[in-house]
């Protein structure tokens, strides 16, 4: 086996323009799922094809150098082209994007990751950052992140930093025999990387989506490709490809073109990226030989030209969907043609005016390869920090009434200095089971309370923690908080069964460790949604109302009797078991249509109020639960926001111009304060002993 040039061959393109009306066909998928899924149902494995093309272009490219290159000297090249080509449209979408976003995305937990995913963009680690923080890539957080789109080219920039050792150990080193080692090496690696890659998608998939070991067989397979192409020397583009070859292109277009529409999600990468990767590797092996049908197609003029701009569109799509559906909405015909517009017109102007100009510089050819790794490097890590600064500054330059974090956020950042009276109180996060343990320690108190107060539940527990946080610092008691986002607990819409093992288990966990540290001192409290919601972040909920109570109220007597079961170890040490009745829920959320950039956005059409009485009356079922499960618990009672949350008439998103509710059915900041002296009020009624009348707040 030899890789050196066949003098009896024609050496392969250099340039094989068929590739870029592949790259049309990747993005255009891409384009249209991430407008409206609806329009090509599996769209995302244009970022597969992507991966093949990107791993057999950056080979082919790398096999055009001489042979007869030390490894300094070809990373020097590689790193330097690289740059050259990547970072200069990145880092100016990465830099307009984050101002932009400051501006007018608001800060809530469905854009807490935004700015460290941005950030480790500019460094190719976005995707570790979305893995561990915003769930797989189909979820909210990741929907309305601008920089999520980047989790793919972080895959390919941690690709090229193994890449040149494993080309030069295939290609370019002067025995045969290790030419051969290093190529079952690189087949070894796909392989390795396709098991990983199976059994992760079905143990551990945000990780086998996000990460490199799990995808580095796509790119390994563009590798291979252009490998198998250098070595074989198929003759150029230009003569006709005889009919088997004819059929074998149109056999795999047609598989690919299949992929974009069957392909599902839910079990993604493996194995429904295998139809595309196979089908795309396949094309590049034949694109690099004679002509056939399918090229010549590929080489027409609309489809040249997206491909050419194919990564400034696809840079500059994403932001650009995101940040409607933030303002105006990607909702609606208009939305979408607008949207999708903007997003071709930035991504050509990024092309004409950044990407290819850099590229082709006299300047920056006239550089050595070192100084433009040294240059571009500095350049980036410049407007990183730039983009830094004006995340730092979001409080004083946003746009958005959400700045004001004290009134929408019920969650306290560091540890705020106390009012007069009151004690300091120290914030503490451990890992618990799978979810956290937060706990508020007050210290230098002149009293010291003898019970403390345990709390659990999801997020819904958590939108207390301003509460809970003053309720320490007031009283003196050590507050303890089990939270699982996304873990609901004892809603009592549903039972154990019907939810993840994983939340059961923190559920149960938690119950255990209250009921070994909690004794007739101490209080629990627990928050649940005990409703279905009316509206979640992309609009109103799925299905019907009705529908959706008649499903929590066929279950919601089990639900009770397994919540009594589960409670009875902790309402057995006689601490005081507090159960939340049901909140008002809101059909639009109220963060997203305060502002008066995005009052106009569709998800805002159903209003920020509902009647008074409406609102009992959908209400009432959960409440009577409510009663009832603490008529089988001796020692608990009931806490009713409701009745402080909504006035005489209407259950509003807004009391004097301020939030209550800050989505639709979470509590605000200032819902926070109003609440706290109610609910310290409540405890002491339950006979705290730390607590006298005297220092309940008015």
């Amino acid at each position: 086996m030899t890789d050196m040039p066949n003098p009896t061959k024609p050496a392969p393109q250099r340039y094989i323009p068929a590739i870029d009306g592949l790259r049309a066909i990747a993005v255009a998928a891409v384009f249209l799922y991430h407008l409206h899924p609806s329009l090509l149902p599996a769209g995302f494995v244009g970022v597969d094809v992507f991966f093949v093309i990107s791993g057999f272009v950056v080979c082919h490219s790398v096999l055009q150098m001489r042979r007869d290159l030390s490894f300094t000297a070809l990373c020097s090249q590689f790193y330097a082209r690289r740059i050259v080509r990547i970072a200069p449209a990145l880092v100016a979408c990465l830099l307009i994007t984050g101002l932009v976003s400051t501006l007018f995305i608001p800060q809530t937990w469905l854009s807490q990751v935004n700015n460290k995913t941005a950030f480790a963009a500019f460094f190719g680690l976005s995707n570790f950052v979305l893995y561990a923080s915003a769930g797989d890539y189909f979820s909210p957080r990741a929907e309305f992140n601008p920089f999520t789109h980047t989790w793919s080219l972080a895959v390919e920039e941690q690709f090229y930093l193994v890449f040149p050792a494993l080309i030069f150990g295939a290609a370019f080193v002067q025995s045969a025999r290790w030419r051969r080692a290093a190529t079952v090496a690189m087949v070894a690696l796909v392989a390795g990387s396709l098991w990983l890659c199976v059994n992760w998608s079905q143990a551990e998939p945000a990780k086998a989506f996000y990460l490199l070991p799990a995808r580095y067989w796509e790119l390994g397979a563009g590798v291979l490709a252009s490998l198998a192409c250098h070595r074989l020397a198929p003759p150029p583009g230009n003569t006709e490809a005889p009919l088997g070859r004819q059929l074998l292109a149109l056999l795999a277009a047609g598989g690919l073109l299949t992929s974009l529409f069957v392909s599902q999600a839910t079990a993604f990468p493996y194995p429904w990226a295998l139809l595309p990767v196979i089908a795309t590797t396949a094309l590049m092996v034949l694109f690099a030989g004679p002509s056939t049908w399918v090229a010549r197609v590929l080489t027409q003029k609309p489809f040249m030209w997206l491909g050419l701009r194919s990564y400034s569109i696809y840079l500059w799509h994403w932001p650009v969907f995101i940040l409607f559906k933030w303002t105006l909405g990607l909702e609606g015909v208009l939305n979408a043609v607008a949207a999708s517009g903007l997003a071709i017109v930035l991504g050509a102007m990024s092309y004409r005016l950044i990407e290819n100009p850099v590229r082709h510089a006299p300047l920056v050819k006239r550089q050595t390869r070192p100084r433009v790794i040294v240059a571009g490097l500095a350049t980036v890590t410049t407007l990183a920090l730039l983009t830094g600064v004006v995340f730092k500054a979001r409080p004083q330059i946003s746009l958005s009434v959400t700045a004001n974090e004290s009134t929408w956020f019920p969650y306290e950042k560091g540890d705020p200095q106390p009012d007069a009276g009151q004690c300091a109180v120290e914030r503490q996060e451990t890992a618990f089971e799978g979810g956290l343990l937060t706990t508020y320690r007050p210290v230098n108190c002149t009293r010291v309370a003898p019970g403390k107060l345990f709390a659990a539940g999801d997020s819904h527990a958590t939108a207390y923690g301003m509460m809970l946080r003053r309720f320490a610092a007031e009283t003196g008691s050590v507050v303890k908080v089990f939270n699982q986002p996304g873990c609901p607990f004892l809603t009592l819409q549903q039972t154990q069964a019907d939810q993840a093992s994983a939340c059961t288990h923190f559920v149960k966990a938690s119950l255990s460790a209250m009921a070994q540290e909690a004794g007739p001192q101490d209080t629990v409290f627990l928050a649940a949604l005990r409703v279905p919601r009316l509206v979640d972040q992309n609009g109103p909920a799925q299905g019907s109302v009705e529908a959706a109570l008649q499903a929590a109220q066929k279950d919601r007597t089990a639900a009770v009797a397994e919540a009594a079961a589960l409670l009875s170890p902790l309402a057995a040490t006689q601490a005081k078991l507090v159960f939340e009745a049901p909140k008002p829920v809101l059909p639009s959320p109220t963060f997203r249509c305060a502002d008066w950039f995005n009052k106009m956005n569709p998800v805002c059409k159903e209003g920020s109020s509902i009647p008074r009485n409406t609102m009992l009356a959908y209400l009432a079922p959960a409440r009577a639960a409510v009663a009832q499960l603490s008529e089988q618990l001796p020692g608990s009672t009931v806490w009713d926001p409701a009745e402080l949350l909504c006035d005489a008439s209407n259950c509003s998103a807004y009391r004097d111009g301020k939030p209550i509710i800050f989505d639709g059915d979470h509590l605000s900041g200032f819902a926070n304060a109003l609440l706290a002296p109610h609910f310290t009020a409540m405890v002491h009624k339950l006979q705290v002993p730390s607590i006298t009348a005297a220092q309940i707040p008015d």
